[in-house]
């Protein structure tokens, strides 16, 4: 079926969902860079109680990113060529990561990001649950992920591994 016999039939484009995932795909590329940043400023105690938690987020982030870049190029579309507009956003964006050495406030703002991510997340999916279901299931354990470690954070569970 034609791109508007999809369209009238499922109400959503796959340009419209493309726009979505790359924006999804920002948020991740924002998030490993958060992360990178946080283990180059991290030190003394601090490094070695959450060093291990933070490399984990940064390896999670980097994996939703690709994952999320995987689906858009399946479905024709393109990462934006210049990384700027992520970084200029980055710049704007970053301010949610406090010095990673206060521990407590670095998982305040961290637990906040994901109370953020998870909307967004479940917004996303429900645009595409009934038009795209390989999407939807793609976005799933991701939304799963931002779910349970909200749910950690707020227990102060699992923070220093």
């Amino acid at each position: 079926m034609g791109k508007v016999g999809n369209t009238l039939l499922k109400g959503i484009t796959q340009e419209e969902i493309n726009k979505e995932l790359v924006a999804l795909y920002a948020q991740e590329t924002i998030n490993a860079y958060a992360s990178k940043v946080a283990l180059i400023k991290v030190s003394g105690k601090a490094e070695l109680l959450i060093k291990s938690r933070i490399e984990f987020l940064k390896s999670s982030f980097g994996g939703f990113a690709d994952k999320i870049e995987s689906r858009i190029i399946a479905m024709g579309g393109q990462i934006p060529d210049k990384l700027s507009d992520y970084e200029n956003l980055s710049a704007t964006e970053l301010s949610f990561f406090p010095e990673p050495n206060n521990i407590s406030e670095f998982f305040a703002a961290v637990l906040e990001r994901f109370r953020v991510l998870i909307p967004i997340y479940a917004s996303v999916m429900e645009s595409v649950k009934d038009k795209d279901p390989f999407t939807y299931f793609m976005l799933l354990p991701i939304l799963e992920f931002y779910v349970d470690h909200e749910e950690e954070l707020e227990n102060g569970e699992g923070i220093i591994q």
